[in-house]
C-alpha cells in the first residue's frame, strides 16, 4: 500500500460463528474475505448482549470496567478515550452507517437524527445511524423517517407487537420493501458515501447491520430465494454431571414457549437468508470499493457483537455463555494481512487495538492486536454479574454469587453437552481462580 490503508469494519448483529461457511443458503463474499485473508476461529464476544458488547468494543475495556452490563438505560461518555476519535485525529476520515446501540434505545432519545452530535464527539465525522430491529417502530431516524413518508410506521408496530408475546416464534416476511429494509439501507448508505469519496487522506467506515437479529422477518425477495435452506439441526439436550450444582441466570424460567421442532427449523432457514441477505449487502460496498480503485487499500474486517441459540438447547436468542451466543465470526482481510485460519484466543474488545495497529497509530486500550504473535491465555465474557472464563480447553461461568454453574471440558465436548460444574474438578478451581482475579483487576482492587 503506498499510503496508509482505508479501514471498512463490518459488524452483524446476532450472527453466530458457524453461519459463515458451511450449512445453509451460502456467504461467497464473507468466504471469499476469509479465503484473501485471516479467519479467526477462537474470537468470542466480551459480552452476549449488544449494548455491553459494542460499548467493550469501542472502549477497548470490559462491560464491569465501563458499567454496561446489559441493556438497561444507558450511555457511551462523550470524554472515554476510544479509538475512533483517535483514528479521526490521526487522519482518518470517519463514518458510520447502521446501528451503534451507544446509548439507550428505550425512548430516551426518540429521534437519533438529533444525537447526531453525540456520535461526533466519539469521533465519527459522517453518521446515518438506525436502530435495532425491535425498536425501529418507536425512534427516528432518516431511515424511519423515509418509513414514515410510506405510510409504513403503524404497520411496523402491529407486526412487532404480534411477534413477542409467549409465541416468538413467529416466522413471515417483513412488511419493509426491500429497498428500505433495515439491512439493506446502511449497505446503500455506505456505498453512496464511498461512492463520492474523493479525499487523498485514508477512510474509516464502520459499516453496522441490525440484522440478523430477530424478529424473522427476512425480505420476501430472499425468502422466495432461498425456500429451503439446507440448515443443521439444533444441539440439544443439556445434561448435569452433578444434580446439585448451584444455578445462575440460564437456568431461570423463558420468557416465550419453547419453540417446537418445526419452529426452529423454519427461524435457522430464516436466519440463514437473512445472513445470505447481509452477505450480498456486504458485496455491494465492496464492489463500490473495487470500482473506485481503492479495493486494494483497503482492509476489511467483519465481526459480529454476539451469536444467536437458534434453537440450540430449546432456546432462542443469546444472554448466556453457551458457543451458540458468544462465540463471534473475525475476519480480516486485504493487501498486506496473512493468509490463513488462526485459532488463537481473542475477543471483540481486541478489534479496535487491531485497526490501530493496521492505521499505524499508537493507541493504548486493553485490546491486544491480532497482528502480532501476543496471545490470550484466557478470554472472558460478561453478562449482568455473572462472568464466564475459557482457555480455549475448558469453559466455566459463574453466577452472581461467584458460584460455578457451567463447566465444560471443549476437547472431549465441543458442543457443551455435559455440564461438568459442581464435580469438584481442578478445571473447575483453576478457572474460578482466573475469573476471581479477573473481578480483582476490573474493579480496581488487583
Amino acid at each position: 500500500m503506498s499510503r496508509r490503508p482505508n479501514i471498512l469494519l463490518v459488524m452483524a448483529d446476532q450472527m453466530r460463528q458457524d453461519a459463515i461457511g458451511g450449512s445453509g443458503c451460502g456467504t461467497p463474499m464473507l468466504d471469499s474475505l476469509a479465503g484473501n485473508g485471516m479467519l479467526y476461529t477462537g474470537c468470542i464476544t466480551t459480552s452476549p448482549v449488544c449494548a455491553p458488547a459494542r460499548a467493550s468494543m469501542l472502549l477497548g475495556r470490559y462491560p464491569s470496567e465501563i458499567g454496561v452490563l446489559d441493556n438497561s438505560p444507558h450511555i457511551v461518555a462523550e470524554d472515554a478515550p476510544n479509538w475512533v476519535r483517535a483514528l479521526r485525529d490521526g487522519g482518518y476520515h470517519t463514518a458510520l452507517f447502521g446501528k451503534s446501540h451507544y446509548y439507550a434505545y428505550n425512548g430516551a432519545y426518540p429521534d437519533m437524527r438529533l444525537m447526531e452530535g453525540y456520535l461526533a464527539s466519539l469521533g465519527y465525522e459522517a453518521a446515518d445511524e438506525i436502530p435495532g430491529p425491535r425498536v425501529c417502530g418507536r425512534l427516528l431516524s432518516h431511515m424511519t423517517a423515509l418509513w414514515q413518508e410510506e405510510g409504513l410506521i403503524e404497520a411496523y408496530r402491529e407486526d412487532m407487537a404480534s411477534r413477542y408475546g409467549r409465541n416468538q416464534a413467529v416466522v413471515r416476511p417483513s412488511i419493509i420493501p426491500f429497498g428500505l429494509y433495515q439491512d439493506v439501507y446502511p449497505a446503500r448508505r455506505a456505498a453512496e458515501y464511498l461512492s463520492s469519496y474523493c479525499s487523498a487522506d485514508p477512510f474509516f467506515v464502520f459499516l453496522s447491520f441490525p440484522g440478523p437479529h430477530d424478529p424473522w422477518d427476512c425480505p420476501r425477495e430472499y425468502r422466495e430465494r432461498y425456500p429451503r435452506c439446507q440448515v443443521e439441526a439444533p444441539l440439544g439436550p443439556m445434561k448435569d454431571a452433578s444434580i446439585s450444582r448451584p444455578r445462575g441466570l440460564f437456568d431461570e424460567p423463558l420468557r416465550y414457549d419453547v419453540p417446537t421442532a418445526h419452529d426452529i427449523e423454519e427461524i435457522r432457514m430464516d436466519y440463514s437468508a437473512h445472513v445470505r441477505l447481509i452477505d450480498d449487502m456486504v458485496a455491494s460496498v465492496v464492489r463500490v470499493i473495487e470500482e473506485k480503485g481503492m479495493l486494494d487499500d483497503t482492509v476489511i474486517i467483519f465481526t459480529s457483537d454476539h451469536g444467536e441459540m437458534l434453537g440450540d438447547f430449546g432456546r432462542l436468542y443469546k444472554e448466556n455463555f453457551l458457543r451458540s451466543s458468544v462465540s463471534i465470526p473475525l475476519i480480516i482481510s486485504g493487501n498486506g494481512i496473512k493468509h490463513g485460519t488462526d485459532g488463537r484466543l481473542c475477543m471483540l474488545m481486541d478489534v479496535g487495538a487491531t485497526i490501530m495497529d493496521i492505521a499505524g497509530i499508537g493507541y493504548s486500550d486493553g485490546g491486544v492486536s491480532l497482528l502480532g504473535s501476543g496471545m490470550r491465555d484466557i478470554i472472558f465474557s460478561e453478562y449482568r454479574d455473572e462472568i464466564m472464563a475459557s482457555d480455549g480447553k475448558s469453559k466455566l461461568a459463574v453466577n452472581g454469587k461467584g458460584e460455578p454453574y457451567q463447566l465444560f471440558d471443549l476437547a472431549s465436548d465441543p458442543c457443551e453437552t455435559m455440564n461438568l460444574a459442581g464435580t469438584g474438578c481442578p478445571e473447575e478451581r483453576r478457572l474460578l481462580a482466573e475469573i476471581d482475579n479477573h473481578r480483582r483487576i476490573c474493579s480496581g482492587k488487583a
